[in-house]
């Protein structure tokens, strides 16, 4: 039986990832994982928020590889993350229904690059998730 090992560092996506109210991005968070669970021994992986302050714990097989090649690859996954896609969120004025919200996100979701977009009719704030 392989002992396993597990390592738990600050959440390593970088600004250029952060939602509404600088939250990190479920869909960035997804990303992250999906993307670190095909690195070598890398067996488990999940984001730990139960101080407030979100840190990655990662569980892997010590035979297969080390501490310092899973910092390093969550280093490089966070980063091309972070290249990747960017976040804005904007203040929309006039939108009094749900109607005109559904609206304003297709159209607005719609243009090559756009991810996503997501309106907060109350908050009268658009979201939008593209590529860089």
């Amino acid at each position: 039986m392989t002992d396993k090992a597990k390592i738990e560092m600050a959440l390593l996506l970088p600004p250029g990832t952060r939602g509404v109210d600088g939250q990190e991005c479920e869909t960035c968070l997804g990303r992250l994982i999906e993307s670190l669970e095909h690195y070598r021994g890398i067996e488990a992986i999940h984001v730990d928020d139960g101080d407030g302050r979100p840190r990655l714990c990662v569980h892997y097989d010590p035979a297969a590889t080390d501490q310092a090649y899973v910092r390093a690859a969550a280093t490089e996954v966070g980063a091309l993350l972070a290249w990747r896609y960017r976040h804005e969120t904007l203040h929309v004025e006039g939108l009094d229904c749900a109607d005109c919200a559904r609206t304003l996100e297709g159209g607005v979701g719609h243009p090559d690059g756009v991810v996503r977009a997501r309106v907060n009719v109350a908050a009268s704030t658009l979201a939008v998730e593209y590529g860089a």
